[in-house]
This record gives C-alpha cells, structure tokens and sequence, in this order.
C-alpha cells in the first residue's frame, strides 16, 4: 500500500510540474466549464468522505479487535484505494482548470 501511496502522490506532483512548466493560462474559458468542474469536484470530495467514513471507521474499529481477517483488510485497502484515487481525479480536475 505504501508503494501505491507513494506512486499516486509522484503522479499529483507531476501533474503540478506539467501544469505550471508546460501549460499557459488562457482568458477565453467559458464560466460555465470552470463552474461545473468546480461542482464536480466538490461532488467529488463529499462522496469520497461519506464513502470513506463508512468504510474505514468500521473496517478501522474490527482491525483493532482481529488483525487477521482477510475481508476487513480488503475494506480497509478499498477505502484507502478509492480515497487516493479521488484524490488524484481532483487533482487532474484541477489540472484540467489549469489548461
């Protein structure tokens, strides 16, 4: 897991070198694109919380009574998976904004 942490964060950086390196600014984006990527992210933040909170508060608290079962540690690495990987879609959203 630590290795997939590792590999989404390097990817959120180089998407921030790329997007201030490569790309320019540009005035003629139509408010409504901004306004609806802006709409979507946050969408996007909401569901990845409520979706983390369900899973990982329930998976955390039976990990801490039986470290050894397999289908709670397969909730656990969904959760943290799917939060990193919203995470990284908000940042190409961002990047997307950016272009």
């Amino acid at each position: 897991m630590r290795i997939l942490h590792i590999f989404f964060l390097l990817a959120i950086v180089g998407y921030l070198y790329v997007s201030e390196r490569f790309l320019r600014s540009s005035n003629d984006v139509p408010i409504a694109f901004v306004t609806s990527f802006s709409i979507l992210t946050v969408a996007m933040v909401v569901v990845a919380f409520a979706v983390r909170r369900k899973l990982l508060a329930s998976a955390v608290k039976r990990l801490q009574r039986d470290s050894g079962d397999a289908v709670v540690l397969s909730r656990w690495r969904t959760a943290t998976l799917f939060s990193m990987v919203v995470t990284l879609s908000v940042s190409m959203c961002g990047l997307a904004l950016r272009g």
